[in-house]
């Protein structure tokens, strides 16, 4: 009963937290900057289009987490907004020719716009469990030009069971599966990790966006990652996405795991 109440309490305070930071997100853009929002299955949407680092950019944010931010100016939706996002591109320095990806958390589809275009010979494969989100992803976003292109692939269904379903090995996987700030706790646990491993080919990547500090005492999720992540990998490592961050603050950062060296990084 106690532990209960507590899970209630618990889901309750989260559910204000997320009503807050809607209120601030709707307060900050104003109204005229929103194009759309409305209640989904993973939470409480909101579409804006706003100056954005320096660029008219198209937002999507649930329950007040900014998910994705795509650039909204001629020749240049490509451009990756986000720091993680362009530590992705890391992989390239890693892996001499990469050829198949696989992106689990397909969000606004930024990133395989990006890849796409930098990567000309390759192929990705998508990801995405939430149909609101690939529907507003066609509506607001690129994924319509995407799915014009023989080189992508979109898959309606959670990371899970994708990979159980999937015989196809990739050169790189990439996880940026969240739901609002939360991270897909499945794909992290032992199982999860073995059921990636064993979709990627000899000396493939695997990144992982996770959410941890480097040092002090907020830093245990990362070590803790390490630790199971080390068992299935030869080499595992965390790296900050934006160097310009304090390391003891709470931040997006990268994991990345594979059999061959992560060194040049």
């Amino acid at each position: 009963m106690c532990y209960t109440v507590a899970m209630k309490m618990k889901a309750s305070l989260q559910k204000r937290i997320s009503s807050l930071r809607v209120s601030s997100v709707r307060s900050h853009i104003g109204a005229a900057g929103i194009l759309y929002e409305g209640e989904t299955a993973c939470g409480y949407v909101i579409v804006a289009e706003q100056l954005f680092r320096g660029h008219l950019s198209r937002l999507l944010f649930v329950d007040g987490a900014l998910q994705s931010a795509a650039v909204r100016e001629r020749d240049k939706e490509h451009i990756l907004l986000f720091p993680y996002m362009k530590g992705f591109d890391w992989a390239f320095r890693l892996h001499g020719d990469l050829q198949d990806a696989l992106l689990i958390g397909g969000g606004g589809f930024v990133y395989p716009l990006h890849f796409l275009h930098v990567s000309p010979t390759a192929s990705m494969d998508v990801v995405e469990m939430s149909p609101e989100i690939i529907g507003l992803s066609r509506r607001f976003f690129f994924l319509n030009k995407l799915e014009q292109n023989p080189r992508f692939r979109l898959f309606k269904t959670d990371g899970i069971s994708f990979l159980l379903q999937s015989d196809r090995q990739y050169d790189l996987l990439i996880n940026d599966a969240f739901v609002g700030k939360e991270s897909d706790a499945d794909l992290f646990r032992d199982d999860g990790i073995a059921l990636a491993k064993a979709h990627l080919k000899e000396g493939g990547l695997y990144f992982c966006n996770i959410v941890t500090s480097l040092r002090g005492l907020l830093s245990r999720n990362g070590r803790r990652m390490i630790r199971h992540f080390s068992v299935h990998f030869r080499n595992v490592t965390i790296l900050a996405a934006d160097d310009t961050r304090n390391p003891c603050e709470r931040q997006n950062c990268l994991l990345i795991a594979s059999d061959r060296e992560l060194g040049g990084l």
